[in-house]
């Protein structure tokens, strides 16, 4: 059995969309405009959920201010470089977050395993590793 490929329904409609291409043309778009705004709407809920849950800090964990500070870090922690953390926690890149302390999740870099959360009562975001969340 033949697996059929998905079809716009002017393709079916031969005679019509022989004489009037751009009417066939200007369906499939409708129908991708119509996709893709739905597909939108429906990412904006799930991250809009996703802003307004709080969690709890599993561990005691070193948090940056900005990505590319959370990157540096880690990669000194890969190399063992202890006195270079230290220095980015003395500089204020680097913060400290207890365990049992309650953040809103902000949002999530899978690619990364980080995530962006914003301690309760508090304005400012910082990066964490994901594990670090409940």
């Amino acid at each position: 059995m033949q697996a059929r490929a998905f079809k716009f329904r002017c393709q079916d409609a031969q005679p019509r969309c022989q004489d009037a291409q751009s009417r066939c043309q200007g369906h499939r778009n409708r129908v991708m405009k119509k996709l893709l705004t739905y597909g939108l709407a429906a990412l904006l809920m799930t991250v809009t959920a996703l802003a307004q849950s709080l969690h709890r800090i599993k561990d005691d964990v070193l948090a940056a201010y900005s990505k590319e500070d959370f990157s540096t870090m880690m990669d000194l922690y890969a190399l063992k470089d202890t006195d270079a953390v230290k220095k980015m926690v003395s500089e204020g890149k680097v913060v400290g977050l207890r365990k049992g302390a309650e953040v809103y999740l902000e949002s999530v870099d899978m690619r990364g395993s980080m995530v962006k959360v914003r301690p309760k009562g508090s304005t400012t975001t910082v990066w964490i590793p994901y594990e670090f969340l409940d």
